[in-house]
């Protein structure tokens, strides 16, 4: 049985449910115990436009603190400010007219990043607001936490942070991870569970195929092929300005110019068109590749036509 990747929201939602689970994980990465008592999936206003933010994860503790769980499978260069626009969303979730200052409650922000945006070797860091000239904390507030999968992969500390990020690094490769405490092994049994449920396996499917196209790297290779011939184009177009001085030199210069232009636009056209059958066969590779793993898990073949766009007959030869 393929186990679920638990950095595909749907399965790491499905996997936190489990607030015991969650006030585990919590607890480890921030080193203090926290009881988270409730959770909260809707959706946050962002601007006044009309756009809106679904955090992964809004816990809530026994003291009504919130934790932000996000989980980032591709980091994205923006994830600092990102996150920061989480927090004071988070921070300020329930503030109204009548509302306190000081009732505003302690809010942690937790990204979980599936690829390195530190140059280090940290695995899990911490941000917090202090003095710069004495280092005193401003106060209990303001806590985010920057998690690095990759770099905890294959640590070989086996404290509960370490096993956990072990976990979510790479949940599909758990037989190793060592099960004496009872929450690991609790989070251990979790996965085999709810890779069982074909609905769940299904949203991780599509959520991998959306991916997949998100992914693709034809429109980097058509848009550098479009620069190409504008700076082909733009050569030339120098050139025919230079003929205005000596027509001989222009009309060289021109020719000259042409060619490298139309050498040039064939070069992209060639490689723009490589993409896109280099594009479609990866797509459909990656469509076999998903039906050959929802045929091994027993997914009927109409649904696995559904979602992949194969037709039933090409399915049945993959049997």
């Amino acid at each position: 049985m393929e186990l679920l990747d638990l950095r595909y929201d749907a399965a790491f939602k499905e996997f936190f449910k489990d607030t015991e689970l969650l006030s585990s994980f919590i607890s480890s990465i921030t080193g203090r115990e926290l009881q988270i008592e409730s959770l909260e999936y809707t959706e946050e206003k962002a601007v006044d436009d009309g756009r809106s933010i679904i955090f992964d994860i809004l816990a809530i503790d026994k003291d009504g603190n919130k934790i932000n769980v996000e989980m980032e499978k591709n980091s994205a260069s923006s994830i600092k400010k990102r996150t920061q626009f989480y927090w004071a969303k988070a921070f300020t979730r329930g503030f109204e007219k009548k509302s306190k200052f000081k009732d505003l409650k302690e809010t942690i922000c937790i990204n979980i990043l599936g690829n390195n945006i530190f140059k280090d070797e940290v695995i899990c860091r911490e941000y917090v607001l202090y003095d710069i000239e004495n280092s005193n904390r401003l106060d209990e507030c303001l806590s985010i936490y920057f998690v690095e999968l990759q770099k905890g992969e294959y640590t070989k500390g086996e404290s509960i942070k370490d096993l956990w990020i072990k976990i979510l690094a790479n949940s599909q490769k758990i037989t190793d991870i060592p099960k004496e405490s009872p929450i690991i092994n609790k989070a251990v049994s979790k996965v085999y569970q709810l890779s069982e449920i074909d609905d769940i396996q299904l949203k991780v499917i599509e959520e991998a195929l959306e991916e997949s196209k998100r992914l693709d790297w034809q429109d980097d290779v058509l848009e550098t092929a479009e620069n190409m011939v504008k700076e082909a184009m733009q050569q030339a177009e120098q050139t025919m300005k230079q003929a205005e001085e000596t027509i001989q030199q222009a009309e060289e210069t021109i020719q000259k110019a042409v060619r490298k232009a139309e050498e040039t636009a064939q070069k992209a056209e060639e490689t723009a068109q490589k993409a896109q059958e280099a594009a479609k066969k990866s797509e459909q590779n990656t469509k076999i590749y998903m039906a050959k793993n929802m045929l091994i898990n027993n997914i009927d073949v109409k649904i696995i036509s559904n979602i992949t766009g194969l037709e039933v007959c090409e399915i049945k030869k993959l049997i």
